[in-house]
């Protein structure tokens, strides 16, 4: 841009009455919106140097082959004179093809203009048959990847045609109703840059590729997840997902936003004054002719066809959320839609989490979940006695340097110690089923009127309860009076065990030697204490229930 050079004539109408502005002296607009005789649209062809493709703002449409030595007027001849041609979009797939938008609606004319060539504009076809008269159009793109579908931003929103123009269809979802000035295809989803409501991203648009491709029923009723990147960070900070107004911080500025559960109980954040991330996992379509009466699931499996998760529809009932349990987003189920269309599902990665344990304040809302590793997947979808399944690929994040075999560890170590996780809060299960049995078996000695065996039994219950509490009070910080009263008490091998899996997953690396050699320690720990269990049961616990035998009520198990 150092120099330039014209490479055209002037290729508007060039009318001097349309170039100043008629009413009188005033101020005019640094944009000259007030005047025609603009060179409005100008594209290069992806697939020939040297074509150039111009459309004016006065209704004129030119092209070059030959780098702009020569030029010809290619004027679809229904185009009205005056007409602002706002787009040429020359076909990513075919040299000789190109669409066109146009409006009019300065001119009081609002009808949607759109226009295709196959043959570098020497005959064009209209193609807006089926966008509303009123809504008028700026923009128009063709896919990248599928050759007739095409995207079209209008006065009111998004226009889809499958088959290359001869149809459309509105693609609102939550888009708000606003003008759509631009439109873009990256990486798969669709960018619509809008008149006064924000830059708006629609997630994968695989199910309109195979949709235009005409697969749908070669496919079935699941479209194929495209290939994921294996995000083990978002951006941003969040502090909190209580109901109102949460904040983050993130490089050094703090967004407001709502943490609402979807329909199918997916976290969701939504900006109020920030930008939205995608959300974080594989984003499953799947369609359904209508509300279906079968049960319906969808499987996660691994490669070798291991399941992971299976995730079925929410029944009249099913607990969503609620402001209780708000806090702790791992106890929240998630469900599948079953609406007549498209179904969306975004499965995030994780693995089943560690059995839980009622009562641990320490370790509530933690994330015990591993992430799936980069690697080749599968996701099945079942219909009543029907199934479609569909291959999909985890890639790793393209900023890391870690290997395949470094991530691959790094899941294997998450695995062993979530299951360390369960064996302990299984042991402490195990406690609380024993002591609540002896104290519901003292309380009907006494309702019985067998004072004295509830004497003897009180007794031996004690000094049970003690040393159930000696093994307790190591694997769990338990009593705590406020929120954050656990913070002054030594923390507990299960909250030891759960920080040690926030270590191991706080960057994409293998498992350094000191992790799993304090794994090795708390696991040892962990076995040791249920072996103090094993012992306890067969010492006291066998001696306990040899006493209340001869009442004929069942002993502890």
């Amino acid at each position: 841009g150092s120099s330039w050079e014209p490479i055209s004539p002037d290729l508007t109408r060039s009318d001097v009455t349309k170039m100043e502005v008629a009413g009188g002296p005033f101020s005019k607009e640094t944009t000259g919106a007030e005047t025609y005789g603009t060179i409005f649209a100008f594209a290069e062809s992806p697939h020939e140097r040297g074509v150039f493709w111009a459309g004016s703002d006065d209704g004129l449409v030119h092209i070059s082959r030959d780098g702009g030595e020569s030029w010809q007027q290619i004027t679809p001849d229904g185009l009205m004179p005056w007409t602002m041609v706002s787009t040429i979009e020359p076909s990513p797939h075919d040299p000789g093809t190109a669409y066109m938008a146009a409006t009019r609606y300065k001119l009081d004319d609002n009808r949607p203009i759109l226009y295709k060539t196959n043959d570098y504009g020497q005959t064009w076809t209209e193609i807006s048959a089926g966008i509303p008269k009123h809504d008028y159009t700026r923009v128009i793109r063709e896919d990248p990847v599928r050759k007739g579908l095409l995207y079209v931003g209008t006065e009111t929103g998004v226009f889809v045609s499958l088959d290359a123009g001869e149809s459309w269809f509105r693609l609102r979802n939550n888009l708000p109703v606003a003008p759509v000035y631009d439109l873009a295809v990256k990486d798969g989803d669709l960018v619509a840059a809008t008149h006064g409501r924000s830059i708006w991203i629609l997630d994968d648009v695989t199910p309109l590729r195979q949709a235009a491709a005409g697969e749908a029923e070669e496919t079935g009723i699941l479209f194929p997840p495209r290939t994921t990147i294996r995000m083990w960070l978002q951006w941003g900070a969040a502090a909190g997902d209580r109901p109102g107004k949460n904040y983050m911080l993130g490089l050094g500025m703090e967004g407001t936003y709502r943490q609402d559960p979807t329909e199918e109980n997916e976290p969701r954040l939504h900006g109020l004054d920030v930008g939205e991330n995608p959300p974080r996992g594989v984003i499953v379509y799947y369609c359904l002719s209508e509300v279906p009466s079968q049960d319906l699931r969808l499987t996660f499996q691994d490669g070798e066809g291991n399941e992971i998760r299976s995730f079925s529809r929410k029944e009249q009932g099913d607990k969503v959320s609620s402001e209780e349990d708000s806090d702790d987003s791992s106890k929240k189920e998630r469900f599948l839609t079953a609406h007549a269309g498209v179904n969306r599902f975004v499965w995030d990665l994780c693995y089943p989490e560690a059995e839980s344990f009622a009562g641990d304040v320490t370790t509530k809302g933690s994330d015990t979940s591993p992430l799936a590793p980069p690697g080749d997947y599968r996701v099945v979808l079942k219909l009543g006695d029907r199934s479609w399944s569909q291959e999909f690929r985890l890639t790793k994040d393209p900023r890391s340097s870690a290997t395949q075999e470094d991530l691959a560890a790094q899941f294997q170590t998450l695995v062993r110690i979530r299951d360390k996780v369960s064996e302990t809060h299984g042991t402490l299960e195990r406690i609380a089923r024993i002591r609540d049995q002896v104290k519901r078996w003292i309380e009907r000695l006494k309702e019985a009127g067998q004072e004295e065996a509830a004497g003897k039994a009180s007794s031996q219950a004690d000094e049970l309860s003690r040393k159930l509490d000696g093994i307790e009070s190591h694997l769990v910080t338990f009593r705590a009076e406020g929120d954050f009263d656990w913070i002054r008490i030594p923390a507990g091998l299960n909250y030891r065990l759960i920080s040690l899996m926030s270590v191991v997953s706080s960057a994409d690396t293998a498992p350094t030697t000191q992790v799993l050699e304090v794994f090795e320690t708390l696991s040892g720990e962990a076995d040791e204490a249920s072996r103090e269990l094993d012992a306890l049961v067969n010492r006291e616990v066998a001696a306990f229930n040899r006493l209340v035998a001869e009442t004929g009520i069942p002993p502890v198990g």
